[in-house]
């Protein structure tokens, strides 16, 4: 049985074999990456970087932002007329215009040219300013599946009678809030939710609603957030101590779809059996996203 055993192990040995195979990658050609979203009143400000292939090699300091385009020309236009041509901002490293400020009822274009790349370029147009009509707060509406008190927050809006869609962030000084919960259908599900997860947690960041079930009616969405979210904190920038808030934000569809593959990249991001993502890009001749939208800040208290 032995001897039976080491023929089948030689076997296998010699009969493996190593084979190098070569195979030719097409040289990718680079393309400009625009990325801008602009709430009202911001300046405007415009990220730009490049696609880089895989062949492409690696500098020698890896941590340099080799991504970086740093001579590019960016035109903003606003309602078809040219409002400003924005400059680079080495400490913010950002395209950045010095005076002029997004506009409601607006629309925007954005044109990006630079030696060596195909010019790009996107449009936006600001949607309608909506905000919530009624923010309120409990505190230790309930306990959360760890035993922690978490708190109420009931939002109430009212929509247009169009399609809309909304995206709604509660933050802090630190941050987005890690987990938030609600058992109303319209916020919508993460790209991968958990089963097994008992409050049914959400980003804080990223709490997307449409208005296909309330089109044109006021709505109330009720929301519950981990009590230590909620406390006062002080901002490590200024110094002051701030309570936290919530953002509402009208967001275009193309948005919504941007940040509905960014969860579900996220979801995926180092899971090796997961299938690919494409995050969603609408920036003519190139990648990236640009986007405007209207948002109104409530603190919670």
């Amino acid at each position: 049985m032995r001897s039976i055993l080491t023929v089948i192990i030689l076997s296998v040995f010699f009969l493996s074999c190593e084979r190098t195979v070569e195979i030719d990658m097409p040289q990718q050609s680079s393309k400009l990456a625009v990325n801008a979203q602009w709430p009202q009143n911001r300046l405007f400000t415009v990220y730009v970087s490049k696609s880089l292939s895989v062949t492409d090699p690696v500098p020698y300091n890896y941590y340099e932002n080799r991504f970086l385009v740093k001579n590019a020309v960016v035109i903003v236009k606003e309602n078809s007329r040219v409002a400003d041509t924005l400059k680079w901002d080495s400490t913010n490293t950002r395209y950045i215009s010095s005076s002029k400020r997004v506009k409601l009822d607006s629309s925007y274009t954005v044109e990006v040219s630079a030696a060596g790349f195909p010019p790009v370029s996107a449009f936006s147009k600001m949607p309608s300013f909506i905000r919530p009509s009624k923010v309120v707060v409990k505190e230790n509406a309930r306990t959360g599946s760890d035993g922690q008190p978490q708190s109420e927050v009931s939002v109430t809006f009212t929509d247009l009678p169009s399609t809309d869609y909304y995206l709604f962030r509660f933050r802090n000084v630190n941050g987005g809030f890690s987990c938030v919960n609600t058992k109303n259908n319209v916020v919508e599900k993460p790209g991968l939710s958990n089963p097994f997860d008992a409050d049914n947690c959400f980003s804080g960041n990223k709490l997307l609603v449409t208005d296909k079930t309330f089109n044109g009616k006021q709505k109330t969405i009720v929301f519950y957030v981990n009590g230590n979210d909620m406390m006062p904190a002080t901002d490590p920038l200024t110094n002051r101590t701030q309570r936290p808030w919530l953002e509402m934000m009208h967001i275009h569809e193309d948005y919504y779809r941007y940040i509905k593959s960014i969860n579900i990249y996220d979801d995926v991001s180092g899971n090796p059996l997961a299938e690919p993502v494409n995050v969603v890009s609408n920036i003519k001749g190139g990648y990236g996203f640009f986007s405007t939208y209207t948002t109104s800040v409530d603190t919670l208290r």
